[in-house]
């Protein structure tokens, strides 16, 4: 049974289109390592799937989780994400607000 390391590795190099040559020299390793972790002749040490992670560009959870843990926790994001962006829109409008007032204070000021 493949781990599920090994199925997500595949799965995000593929969709990276990220070749085992490419993976290994972001790693400065050597492609038949690559080759050995996707194909689970090999289990990588923690440090390497944190430098594997670092070198796709994803989250260590990304290369290690099941497929459907992984879509609950990058829905929680997601909603995290958008309260954040809602959050700050409201602050951003709330900026803008006090500098046209302070603008416009500034303005009277210099006319009197």
């Amino acid at each position: 049974m493949k781990s599920k390391f090994t199925e997500n590795l595949k799965r995000i190099m593929f969709e990276k289109s990220i070749t085992q040559k490419d993976l290994a020299k972001k790693l400065n390793t050597t492609q038949s390592f690559i080759s050995a972790y996707q194909t689970g002749a090999r289990n990588p040490k923690p440090e390497t799937i944190e430098k594997i992670a670092k070198a796709l560009n994803v989250s260590i959870n990304s290369l290690i989780a099941d497929k459907e843990n992984m879509y609950e926790t990058k829905k929680e994001y997601s909603n995290v994400s958008r309260l954040e962006f809602e959050d700050l829109k409201k602050r951003i409008l709330f900026l803008e607000k006090q500098f046209s007032e302070f603008k416009n204070n500034k303005e009277n000021n210099n006319k009197r």
